[in-house]
């Protein structure tokens, strides 16, 4: 979806796909994730249509609309024959009959209550007299269409299964994510008729505008995807220095060995199993992004720029690290407690030098935590010299992420061994 364009049905699963993808890096960095998706608009949209199959004015409405377009492309998309639709004749007797009971409608309204009660009973039972022939022709036209609304009633359905995301539910339900629309106000029919009246694109251009407005006046910073940064630029609203060192974060994340593989409902499983090692590696990471000067490239030269950071930057540090878990002297005083899965060793990765990162608060909340160095560690952690465990110990994630059940059925699904 772009600037309003249309996007095929078939395709509207990959919306939910991309928003796994993108937050995938960052759920395993951050303490949470807060995502606001234009997908999360358009699931809202449906909801508010498939609702609207059960009234009579919209219903009337649409079933007008595809009877006078004949058009074959949406008789097949929908499964509909033509003996479907309304013929031009019956097209005439409703729209004609609608004028009539508007017109009838108008006159009643316009004639004064009576004050006494019988005569207002009477009254209206005139009304619903005059009224009644209408209804006749509203339930015959509800019959003549109900080919047309259960097909419609499915292909909305298929649509809100396709916008969801189970995996992103439960995401939400255990607390590592807030999904919310870019437009924060309620999807109605009264909204939606407004905004019909405005431009076909009115609708999805008032939801960016509002969302663009959030982010040039939020007090945090943002991490955006490379389109939507794209369209903010054109309107001259510039993406904050944080958010692009979080921005810088998460595109480290996802170079790192596994992430790309690993599968997307395991991610939270894998995140509680990592916890201990996730804070000091994301400060390592946001201490690498944030000397980085992402502003004054384009989405290309960011690609390559990443490249270069991680290669001169990172993945040093995370040969040096793996070099040490080799070691002789390492796995004779740890690589026992890691095997046993002993919680104690596991507090090396928060036991050397966590770095502050509060304060980075937009795609996620990033705040790094300390913890007390165990005192069975005392003896493994005096044989690591002191400028060694922040280089190597801060990287420890990436050799615990590339160990996990997860990430090794994900590579023998792949063939890597």
């Amino acid at each position: 979806m772009d600037e309003g364009g249309f996007l095929a049905h078939h395709d509207y699963a990959e919306l939910a796909r991309y928003d796994e993808q993108l937050i995938k890096p960052a759920i395993l960095l951050a303490d949470a994730v807060h995502l606001r998706s234009h997908r999360l608009d358009l699931l809202l949209g449906e909801k508010r249509d498939l609702e609207m199959t059960g009234k009579f004015a919209p219903i009337y409405a649409e079933y007008s609309g595809i009877s006078s377009r004949n058009d074959k492309a949406e008789l097949q998309f929908y499964g509909l024959e033509e003996v479907d639709l309304l013929t031009p004749e019956e097209l005439a007797f409703y729209t004609a009959k609608q004028a009539e009971e508007s017109a009838l409608t108008s006159r009643l309204k316009s004639v004064p209550f009576p004050t006494n009660v019988a005569k207002l009973r009477e009254q209206r039972a005139r009304d619903r007299e005059q009224i009644a022939p209408y209804t006749v022709h509203w339930n015959r036209l509800l019959d003549r269409a109900e080919p047309y609304i259960r097909a419609r009633r499915s292909r909305l359905n298929e649509a809100i299964d396709a916008f969801e995301s189970e995996t992103l539910d439960n995401l939400v339900d255990r607390g590592l994510l807030i999904q919310d629309p870019w437009d924060g106000l309620p999807k109605s029919r009264p909204r939606q008729i407004q905004d019909n009246l405005s431009g076909p694109n009115a609708e999805f251009e008032r939801a960016f505008e509002s969302m663009s407005a959030d982010l040039a006046l939020s007090p945090s910073s943002v991490m955006v995807d490379d389109d939507v940064r794209s369209l903010i630029g054109a309107r001259g609203i510039a993406e904050s220095d944080a958010g692009l060192v979080v921005a810088g974060a998460i595109g480290l994340m996802k170079l790192v060995s596994g992430v790309s593989i690993l599968p997307m409902d395991e991610v939270a499983d894998v995140r509680d199993e990592l916890r201990d090692y996730i804070a000091p590696f994301r400060s390592f990471i946001i201490n690498v992004s944030s000397g980085v000067d992402w502003e004054s490239i384009d989405d290309v030269e960011r690609e390559q720029l990443l490249a270069i950071t991680w290669e001169a930057q990172v993945a040093p540090a995370i040969s040096e690290m793996q070099a040490h878990v080799r070691s002789a002297g390492f796995v004779r005083n740890a690589a026992d407690v890691l095997a046993e899965g002993n919680e104690a060793f596991k507090a090396i990765g928060l036991a050397v030098g966590t770095w502050s990162a509060a304060g980075l608060v937009g795609f996620s909340t990033l705040a790094a935590t300390a913890a007390a160095v165990p005192p069975v560690l005392k003896t493994v952690l005096r044989s690591i010299r002191a400028n060694e465990q922040s280089k190597q110990n801060r990287a420890y994630f990436v050799h615990a992420l590339s160990r996990t059940k997860a990430v090794r059925r994900a590579r023998r699904r792949r063939g890597d061994g």
